[in-house]
């Protein structure tokens, strides 16, 4: 089972993610790539290298058993602003 912590970052661009299993698609604007981690090993994977995306969204990933928690980045647009830089509770959801 796939748990993702999300760490925000000020960034325009428009990510998304989908888990399917071990499975972890993730798109950034409009590009999707899919992270695989059915063989990952238990332990930390000091590092995930992307052959699709132009920016790693992957900060971290560590396997326990059958769990699997990765750090994965989290944009924010300009609206969402004053949620992460100020502690405001703005977002919606």
């Amino acid at each position: 089972m796939i748990n993702i912590i999300q760490s925000p970052q000020r960034s325009e661009k428009k990510i998304s993610h989908i888990i399917d299993g071990d499975v972890l698609s993730v798109t950034i604007d409009g590009v999707t790539e899919d992270f695989d981690f059915s063989d990952f090993p238990e332990g930390y994977l000091e590092e995930v290298v992307p052959e699709i995306l132009q920016t790693n969204p992957i900060l971290s990933a560590e396997k326990t058993g059958d769990n699997i928690v990765i750090i994965l980045t989290r944009y924010y647009s300009e609206d969402e602003k004053g949620a992460f830089e100020s502690g405001e509770d703005q977002m919606e959801g």
